[in-house]
């Protein structure tokens, strides 16, 4: 079943679950790396955290709307298999960067498994799928 299929789809079994997860995995990487002259501010942190922005993938990225701008909330996976977790405030009026308010690494926390009971493979396990799908080769440290 095609996945823009699955994602209407009310009642799915734990295959059409890890399909559409990993198709919102790939589709938030494949946006960042199609527009990313719109992250430059997230390219900026990279960077400054020594990070290569071609070497890994954005797994995961949502905005909340907040008072002083938009909380911009998200995970990285680097090519050495890393999650990092990253919570930032940037001003909607100047699209600067307020604040770096998270930057962690979270790779010890989150499970790695392919087969978890009523979830099948997990997040973390589904994103590293996508991460080698893409040629960027994981590497746990």
């Amino acid at each position: 079943m095609h996945v823009a299929r699955l994602r209407r789809k009310k009642r799915r079994n734990v295959q059409e679950q890890n399909a559409v997860l990993k198709d919102a995995i790939v589709q938030c990487a494949s946006r960042f790396r199609k527009s990313i002259e719109h992250y430059g501010w997230l390219v900026g942190i990279f960077n400054e955290k020594g990070l290569d922005s071609q070497s890994g993938m954005l797994v995961e990225l949502r905005c909340i709307p907040d008072q002083e701008g938009d909380l911009w909330i998200g995970r990285w996976l680097t090519a050495d298999a890393r999650f990092l977790h990253f919570e930032v405030m940037r001003s909607r009026q100047s699209g600067r960067v307020i604040d770096v308010e998270t930057w962690e690494d979270i790779t010890a926390s989150l499970p790695v498994t392919e087969r978890s009971p009523g979830t099948g493979k997990s997040f973390a396990y589904l994103a590293l799928e996508a991460l080698r799908e893409q040629g960027i080769e994981a590497k746990p440290e």
